[in-house]
């Protein structure tokens, strides 16, 4: 098997006999050409990746080498039967990418230099009371307990009277006891949680009668050879009921910052087109403004 070494040192070789044309405009040795695109042994390199043996880089090398020179090949030939318009609707669209480009890498350094949101619980909670129907829930949320606990655990009916209890000395014993217990648990008993993030430990992943379960935050229990499977319901809400505040806050901050990213972007461009029309940089050839 050829070393990458033997392969650039044999395509330089081919391509000596065909270097009499115009002077190399590439940087390093050329490896293999297609009409006027070279591929050089510096690209090459950078292209490869360190692999674990030598071998792997030469199989590397030349799986690279060949799709080079298919993609090339193609694009040869699109070039030479392409229409002139093909051809100019092809530059326009690169420009238009290009300007695209340039504009969102400038406003995101403005953004990152000079933005900096502060947004208050006050402002968040007015969004919310404003917009409260369009935060619609499109899961079931619960506050509660859910635990995966071994058939025989110790003490399984104390856990049980623990879990009708809400004093926080009740509260902290109930974690003492999963922690000590459970193979898996989740006591979110002051946050919002997805059901389907416990739903799926649980045989079949479903909750026979589950709207009533979430309805009347009642205990839900479920046993398989192995484990028992409990949810507790503290606080509920149903796909499609209104949101929590709590569950979305983060996301109203979010909305509100990309809300104040948009401002700040249009004041930048009105304050950099004031001072473009100062320096008589703009020019108006119908005399509207």
């Amino acid at each position: 098997m050829f070393s990458i070494r033997q392969i650039i040192s044999t395509s330089v070789a081919v391509l000596a006999m065909a270097s009499c044309r115009n002077e190399a405009t590439y940087v390093g040795t050329p490896v293999v050409s297609v009409g006027d695109e070279v591929l050089t042994d510096t690209e090459l390199r950078s292209a490869v990746p360190v692999q674990d043996t030598p071998e792997d880089s030469t199989v590397f090398a030349q799986e690279y080498i060949s799709h080079w020179v298919n993609s090339h090949v193609m694009l040869l030939k699109a070039k030479q039967n392409m229409s002139e318009r093909e051809k100019e609707e092809i530059e326009a669209s690169v420009e238009e990418y290009r300007t695209t480009l340039m504009l969102n890498k400038y406003q995101q350094k403005l953004v990152s230099q000079k933005y900096q949101p502060h947004i208050g619980e006050h402002e968040t909670q007015e969004y919310f009371e404003a917009h409260k129907g369009e935060f619609r829930l499109n899961e079931s949320i619960f506050k509660g307990v859910f635990a995966i606990i071994p058939i025989g655990a110790p003490h399984y009916d104390s856990f049980r009277k623990l879990l009708d209890k809400r004093d926080e000395e009740s509260t902290a014993d109930l974690e003492k006891y999963l922690f000590q217990n459970a193979r898996k648990y989740e006591l979110t008993l002051d946050k919002w949680m997805p059901l389907a993030s416990v739903k799926k430990y649980i045989p079949g992943n479903t909750i026979a009668n589950e709207a009533s379960v979430l309805k009347g935050r009642r205990d839900y229990e479920v046993r398989d050879s192995l484990y028992v499977y409990i949810l507790s319901v503290r606080d509920a809400r149903q796909m499609n009921d209104d949101s929590p505040y709590e569950y979305i806050e983060d996301k109203i901050k979010a909305i509100l910052v990309n809300k104040g990213r948009i401002e700040f972007i249009k004041r930048i461009e009105s304050q950099l087109k004031e001072e473009a029309l100062n320096e008589n940089l703009i020019r108006y050839y119908d005399d509207k403004k």
